[in-house]
């Protein structure tokens, strides 16, 4: 008995060695199929959004020149110049959903097309819904090098409120501005917990806007898998024109300026 006892042990201990390590050890990101990669990620942002502007504005006819260095912003002045917004994204396995929402109030000091002084405001409500296809994801715990790259698109709806104030005459004008995006995004990895994060897209292609661009550049701080905090510059460009003569309005204008999100992690 003794000798059938070691003779087995030699056996399977022998075999241990010749099988290669396990799956559950190997640091790669889970398998498709498997319960990992079969659950839903979720994230929930919420940044603030310093917006400045810069263009051209045209309400009832009346063009401006406003113009609003973001440094110059007031955050506790008679509103807020700004925006305050909600972000979300949820994947599973290798496709996702984006949802942002935001409201941006804007005033600046203008010139008329006639040279007189005018006060001249947007205020709108910026919706946005995009799918995006992961491309890839980097390893976990991964920090200088590592690539995580999606292709988007979706639809940006747009709320605008235009104002124009001037000593002879005041005039405003409303208008909803639906238009198609594509674009992409990348972060790469600086350290285990510092990346760099850039995105872009493009929109309108005349069908309500123009051209529609937006490029939003930061750094995101991974404080834990739970928890981010983004710092950052955004850029977003509308180009559109609604009527003619008297009755023209719209705009060729950027608003842009710092940001600062938090964001939340959450699996389910």
């Amino acid at each position: 008995m003794p000798a059938l006892l070691a003779a087995a042990f030699a056996t399977v201990n022998a075999d241990a060695q010749t099988k290669p390590p396990s799956a559950a050890a190997s640091t790669s990101l889970p398998a498709v199929g498997s319960d990992a990669a079969d659950t839903w990620h979720l994230r929930l942002g919420i940044p603030i959004w310093l917006a400045g502007l810069d263009g051209t504005l045209t309400v009832r006819g009346s063009e401006l020149e406003p113009s609003e260095d973001p440094s110059d912003i007031d955050l506790f002045g008679s509103h807020l110049d700004g925006a305050a917004a909600l972000h979300a994204e949820a994947e599973k396995r290798t496709f996702g959903l984006i949802f942002d929402s935001m409201y941006v109030d804007v005033g600046a000091t203008a010139n008329t097309s006639i040279g007189a002084a005018a006060e001249g405001s947007v205020q709108g409500f910026v919706g946005e819904l995009d799918a995006f296809y992961i491309v890839t994801r980097p390893e976990p715990g991964v920090g200088w090098g590592a690539l995580a790259a999606d292709v988007l698109a979706g639809v940006r709806f747009t709320r605008l409120d235009l104002g124009v104030d001037t000593a002879a005459t005041t005039a405003s004008s409303s208008h909803w501005v639906v238009d198609p995006l594509v674009g992409g995004r990348i972060e790469v990895g600086l350290t285990d917990w510092l990346g760099y994060k850039l995105r872009g897209d493009i929109g309108g292609f005349g069908l309500a806007s123009d051209l529609t661009w937006n490029v939003d550049t930061a750094f995101a701080f991974h404080f834990s898998k739970l928890f981010q905090l983004d710092l950052g510059y955004r850029w977003l460009d509308y180009d559109f024109s609604k009527g003619s003569g008297t009755d023209q309005s719209g705009l060729d204008l950027t608003l842009e300026g710092p940001y600062l999100g938090v964001q939340f992690a959450f699996v389910f």
